[in-house]
């Protein structure tokens, strides 16, 4: 009698401990997610906003410049500087998107929760 009850009783706390880690591993996650969709949203915000001071600054840049040059000459010189810009970021994309956003991701997932009670 006495060791079915311990049989029992064991089997009850293996049972508590996987629910308390499944319920670990679904909270470690939501908070995972939580932080990589906080990420993007950043940089997603922030890449549109450069995106709008580039457009003005290009603007102003062409203004400038069609008073000493032709205008279709400072367009065609702004777009040659983007077409430029835009091999020099395809050239480094590793370094640039890759590896960051590699890294991050593997931090965000790999590196065990903090114990909070410390």
């Amino acid at each position: 009698m006495e060791n079915n009850q311990f049989i029992k009783e064991l089997w009850q706390s293996v049972k508590r401990i996987i629910s308390l880690n499944v319920d670990n591993a679904k909270l470690s996650m939501a908070e995972k997610l939580t932080l990589f969709s906080t990420a993007v949203a950043f940089y997603f915000v922030a890449m549109l906003l450069g995106v709008i001071v580039v457009f003005f600054v290009s603007m102003a840049m062409c203004h400038l410049l069609t008073q000493v040059m032709e205008p279709h000459y400072v367009y065609l010189l702004m777009a040659a500087f983007y077409l430029l810009l835009l091999v020099v970021v395809y050239v480094m994309k590793n370094i640039l998107f890759l590896n960051p956003i590699s890294r991050f991701v593997s931090k965000l997932l790999l590196t065990p929760p903090q114990d909070r009670n410390e």
